[in-house]
């Protein structure tokens, strides 16, 4: 019995076969860096979407806080200059600083005495 050469096996890449595995390894190499740029780009949109919610959560904690304290000043009480709140698993923790008092007055009428504070969160 005579052994052809090209007879399939795989020892053999000549001719068709050849043609055949390097088309499928280019493929397989193009599929693989599509897939791992779509998966790199939807954990950095979750990221992103991420800092966006907490920096949402951040501003209206500061607006909370900021109308906490103002009446806080109303009532005559007091409220912790410093401190954190969990949120949905995360920590925020705020600071509130008295910047002094200021007086906003147009031109003619009666200067209006405003508490200037300033809040500060971080996530």
């Amino acid at each position: 019995m005579k052994h052809n050469p090209c007879s399939g096996c795989a020892c053999c890449l000549t001719g068709n076969h050849g043609v055949i595995f390097l088309t499928v390894l280019i493929l397989s190499i193009i599929l693989s860096i599509v897939v791992v740029s779509v998966m790199s780009l939807l954990v950095s949109h979750q990221k992103s979407g991420q800092d966006v919610v907490d920096q949402i959560k951040s501003e209206q904690f500061a607006t909370g806080m900021f109308y906490r304290y103002h009446q806080a000043q109303m009532e005559r009480t007091t409220i912790p200059l410093a401190n954190s709140e969990m949120m949905t698993g995360k920590n925020y923790s705020y600071t509130i600083q008295d910047q002094g008092n200021l007086n906003i007055a147009p031109t003619g009428f009666t200067p209006v005495l405003v508490n200037r504070i300033q809040v500060q969160i971080n996530y």
